[in-house]
This record gives C-alpha cells, structure tokens and sequence, in this order.
C-alpha cells in the first residue's frame, strides 16, 4: 500500500491544490481551477516531468520509446491521453493513478509553479529527499512494474534471464544495482510462478520476448 502522507492521486491532489474537499460522487462539472490542475499534471507525466504510478507500480511513459510503448500501452494509458484531448476528466480513472510528493514538490520547484498548500512547500533551490534509498525504491517500482509486464506476456522467463534483461538493465535502472541479486529480489514479489520454478540457474531457452534486444522474438 502507498503511504497517504506521500502519496496522492490526481483525483484528490487537484481538489486539494485548490483548497477543496474531494467530493463523494463525481460532479456533473468539475471547478475551472481543478481541470487546469488535472491537465497540468497530465502533461507533466506525458512530458516526463512527473511521474505517475498505480498503487504498486510506477507508469511508464508511452511516449518515450517505441519498445517500452509496445509494451506499455493498456487502456489506463489510453483513456489517460484521450481523456486530456476531450478535457473530459472522469473521477474513476483519475482516482487510480498516484502522484508521489517529492516528485511533485520537485516538478513544482523546477517549473516554478507554487506547490499545493496542503502537502507543504520548498525553498527555490533546496534539496528534497532523493537519496539513495529513495532512488532505490523508484527504481525497485520501475523493474517490477516491466517484470509484470513481461511475465504477463511470457510467464515462462526465468527471473535470472529477467533480471539481466535488456529492460531491466536499462529502462528499470538495474544497471545501477550493487549486484543482479538486488534486482532478482525486487522481482520475486511479482513473479507469478514463485515457487513453482526448479533451483538453480537454467540454460539459455527461446522467450517470446527477446530479451537481450528488444522487442518480440
């Protein structure tokens, strides 16, 4: 579960950026301020400005790579961009997508936009907490965010080859691990044949996904 003094979804976090309750059910007309908000935060994410993530997962950005896009794309995604065309702003989608506070006090800084009230302010300049552990954890979210997307595709990838992957090694950060065991241990958590797969490390076998390139095999 994310942690709600951290963690906001945009939903919430544009209500509260104008100073306004979230209300229960979803208004036939949402405030002019809470729809600049939203937008704003859309095209945050689509700029890679913000990052935004589902409750266990962090999004990535389908504009970003042809390969992480085929991948990526899902329907959230989808609805995400065509809901920001049409400026059609629905509670349901917006209320599972996930906005971090540093990251967005971060944005904000850089931008120069004022952060919202509620969640607290910076100084022009200061250093917000993203250490080493908290990379880690951003990096931790990323690698099993694409492990589960590779496993929904091809169950069958041991987590040794997914851990050295092309993808994990680069578009999940892994690279920069003290070793592949950190990343074989982040991955565990989502592997969906946990327990079931034989000790050891196994031979090199033909995925759906090519693995050490990119793309499909």
């Amino acid at each position: 579960m994310l942690n709600r003094n951290e963690f906001r979804t945009i939903w919430e976090l544009a209500f509260r950026w104008e100073g306004l309750e979230p209300p229960e059910q979803e208004p036939s007309e949402l405030p002019e301020g809470v729809t600049d908000k939203i937008d704003k935060i859309i095209w945050a994410f689509r700029r890679e400005r913000l990052p935004l993530r589902h409750p266990s997962t962090l999004l990535a950005n389908p504009d970003r790579d042809s390969a992480i896009e085929l991948l990526f794309i899902d329907r959230t995604l989808f609805r995400l961009r065509r809901c920001q065309k049409r400026k059609d702003f629905r509670q349901k989608l917006l209320d599972q997508l996930y906005v971090m506070r540093p990251e967005l006090l971060d944005w904000c800084d850089k931008d120069r936009i004022d952060p919202p009230a509620f969640w607290g302010s910076i100084e022009r300049g200061s250093k917000l907490p993203v250490g080493r552990h908290f990379q880690e954890e951003i990096d931790k979210n990323r690698c099993q965010a694409i492990a589960q997307t590779l496993w929904d595709i091809d169950p069958s990838i041991h987590p040794a080859h997914m851990a050295e992957s092309k993808y994990l090694q680069q578009y999940g950060n892994g690279a920069q691990c003290r070793d592949e065991a950190t990343v074989k241990r982040w991955i565990a958590d989502v592997d969906p044949k946990k327990g079931e797969r034989r000790p050891g490390r196994p031979a090199r076998t033909r995925y759906l996904i090519d693995l050490e390139n990119g793309g499909l095999a």
